[in-house]
């Protein structure tokens, strides 16, 4: 009993750490909160068929109904993600993630810009991995079945490509040891640009065009 003491106890602190909650089970609460505030308009435009935004949409054309399969997928990658998440903090804990004071926004901001890039730069080599005729058969085809803009292809991904999306995602702030407010600055940023780069629809006001 004490040498299982001896080997559990180590493993029980390291969950005790208060990181845990903030970067490894809030954080995936908060992703999924806010890709549906966000979403939620675009779903709304398109159920009701308001009419006042069709001059701002990209094309006119529908997907075939694959709500119910999206919203599917969502629940069981956000499952996914929330599992690996918890299983791997003892590895996530050693980076210097951290919970100290919000460090400023001109730090915020260089260290986001450079989450931005990282995550740009591995997303280039992923996302050309799985055109491949093997991977894109099995894995990526699945995010293809959206033929038509929709703000649901924001969420529509294979495990297996939702896990290389994570893993692109987290890289960043892992390590630079981001402060969890950049990190939830992180998150929702993210989840703007893909549901942003997803929904059909390209408003006058939108931020993006203006950046290269």
């Amino acid at each position: 009993m004490d040498q299982l003491t001896f080997f559990i106890q180590p493993i029980l602190n390291i969950y005790q750490d208060d990181r845990c909650l903030w970067f490894s089970i809030y954080a995936v609460l908060f992703s999924i909160i806010s890709y549906i505030i966000l979403a939620l308009p675009y779903l709304i435009i398109d159920h009701l068929k308001i009419t006042r935004f069709n001059k701002y949409r990209i094309e006119t054309k529908t997907n075939k109904n694959l709500g119910h399969k999206s919203i599917f997928l969502f629940i069981l990658n956000s499952i996914l993600l929330f599992c690996l998440s918890v299983i791997f903090w003892p590895l996530l804990s050693l980076s210097q993630i951290n919970l100290s004071p919000f460090p400023g926004f001109i730090i915020s901001i260089l260290q986001i810009l450079f989450f931005l890039m990282l995550d740009d730069l591995l997303f280039y080599f992923y996302h050309r991995h799985l055109h491949s005729p093997f991977l894109y058969h099995k894995v990526h085809r699945i995010h293809h079945s959206y033929r038509h803009s929709s703000v649901l292809a924001a969420i529509h991904f294979h495990p297996i490509e939702y896990i290389l999306i994570s893993l692109s995602f987290y890289s960043g702030p892992l390590l630079l040891g981001a402060n969890v407010w950049v990190f939830y600055m992180w998150i929702f940023l993210r989840q703007w640009i893909g549901v942003s780069g997803h929904c059909g629809y390209k408003f006058p006001w939108e931020w993006q065009k203006h950046i290269p």
